[in-house]
């Protein structure tokens, strides 16, 4: 999966790709949504855990310092992982992926 960071519907369009990938795209839209509503919240969660995770030491005490004055909008989130962590992108596109199959192989259905 390719991901673009400046998308600010990043999380949306990883949404989409996992019911597709999990074959749940032909379900009614009402449970797609509903789908798509808690696969949102999981993946808000996960990609702030594993981009934390890819901090130095260095990098953890910016950010707590950092995210104790001002509460940044998600693309500054964004930009300061890209300045502190090295191939962030890369990197990320790469968890997301892994994140994406392990709940893909959840959500599928057993046949």
């Amino acid at each position: 999966m390719q991901i673009d960071l400046s998308q600010a519907d990043l999380v949306t369009q990883i949404t989409q790709h996992i019911i597709t990938k999990a074959g749940l795209d032909t379900l009614p839209k009402t449970l797609i949504d509903e789908y798509q509503e808690r696969l949102a919240v999981e993946i808000q969660r996960r990609i702030g855990l594993i981009s934390l995770q890819m901090l130095d030491e260095a990098g953890r005490k910016k950010m707590e310092e950092w995210s104790k004055i001002a509460s940044p909008a998600p693309q500054a989130f964004v930009a300061f992982f890209q300045k502190n962590v090295p191939d962030y992108e890369t990197r990320l596109a790469e968890a997301i992926e892994q994140l994406a199959q392990e709940i893909v192989e959840k959500l599928r259905p057993k046949v």
